[in-house]
């Protein structure tokens, strides 16, 4: 297994939409050549997907600031880690008097960028 160094990394939390339909997205950009992530984020019918181009935005801005040798093709998506943020809890009202919970979840969004090492 290659050992790659963290670059750039970016946080977002709790991003209104839920970490199961977070979780489609990033297994979908995992591993993928940053350029090519967010064009094919920016053309994606997913409401998540805005989030996920911010993130990986802002971690690449990280890695042009920090060190200005690395190229933007060297730059690949090294973790892409969505976990459950905050819960929203509201009551639902039902029939005779019964009452449920409805839950509104967030998701936290974590993108790590590395560079291509040669050949692999």
């Amino acid at each position: 297994m290659v050992e790659r160094k963290v670059l750039g990394k970016c946080l977002r939390k709790n991003v209104a939409c839920s970490p199961q339909k977070a979780r489609v997205v990033a297994k979908y950009i995992k591993g993928m050549n940053v350029n090519v992530a967010m064009n094919k984020l920016s053309v994606l019918d997913k409401n998540v997907a805005v989030d996920f181009l911010k993130c990986i935005k802002s971690a690449k801005a990280q890695v042009d600031e920090k060190y200005k040798s690395v190229k933007a093709d060297d730059l690949y998506l090294g973790a892409v880690i969505v976990s459950d943020g905050m819960k929203g809890r509201r009551p639902n009202f039902g029939a005779k008097g019964r009452m449920s919970v409805m839950v509104r979840r967030h998701s936290n969004l974590y993108v790590t960028l590395s560079e291509k090492v040669n050949g692999k």
